[in-house]
């Protein structure tokens, strides 16, 4: 009898110690989820505002905006549970970005940055409501919606929304912020984000982690 109990505890010690391995295992495996999404928002955060300091919200007419291409990179990859955070951390760094460029223009910044995280949410979603699987852009078919979504209709309603403000505001009606949001954010978008997307999604590691939790 003493020895069936012993056998009976040292099994009941084996199943207790092996349910705490399995439940270790997944706690550190959730945890390393949750904290390298938390790293990828702060890295965004950075590449984001390191962009929009070098070019500038005012500036943008003369040069290619990068700015909305990087974040967009950044929700393609990510689960839809991680967008707000993304979102968040893209509207402070290009707002904090403008604002050092431009620091007495604070109401105009707001709302231009405001506008840009409308612009790349816009293209975002039509672009994961459309496919179901991670960006290719080897994939003729997505790469004819990334053009369209992306590159011509967000630019096209948010600078229709634009042209719309200023003309409230100086009872002037000028298409000229259209034609520019064509040739800087639909440029840098076409231009950075398919680069950013295949660095970030470069090694195998980052490829099985951006598979297993992108439906989230």
């Amino acid at each position: 009898l003493i020895s069936a109990a012993g056998k009976s505890i040292t099994h009941l010690e084996s199943g207790v110690d092996r349910r705490f391995r399995i439940g270790r295992s997944l706690y550190i495996s959730q945890a390393a989820v949750r904290y390298s999404g938390a790293v990828r928002v702060a890295g965004s955060f950075v590449v984001i505002f390191m962009a929009s300091l070098v070019m500038g919200l005012e500036d943008c007419g003369r040069l290619v905006w990068f700015a909305n291409g990087l974040l967009l990179s950044y929700l393609l990859l990510a689960p839809q549970w991680l967008w707000k955070r993304y979102c968040i951390a893209g509207f402070a760094a290009i707002l904090a970005g403008d604002l050092i460029v431009f620091p007495h223009a604070l109401l105009k910044c707001t709302g231009l940055s405001a506008l840009n995280i409308i612009e790349v949410l816009l293209a975002a979603w039509l672009l994961r409501k459309c496919s179901k699987e991670l960006p290719c852009f080897t994939d003729r078919r997505y790469l004819l919606r990334f053009g369209l979504f992306a590159v011509l209709v967000a630019p096209a309603a948010v600078g229709t929304v634009y042209v719309m403000a200023i003309c409230v505001s100086t009872r002037v009606l000028d298409w000229g912020p259209l034609f520019t949001c064509f040739t800087t954010d639909g440029l840098g978008t076409a231009i950075v984000t398919p680069a950013c997307i295949a660095l970030l999604s470069s090694r195998k590691s980052n490829a099985g982690i951006l598979r297993k939790h992108w439906h989230l």
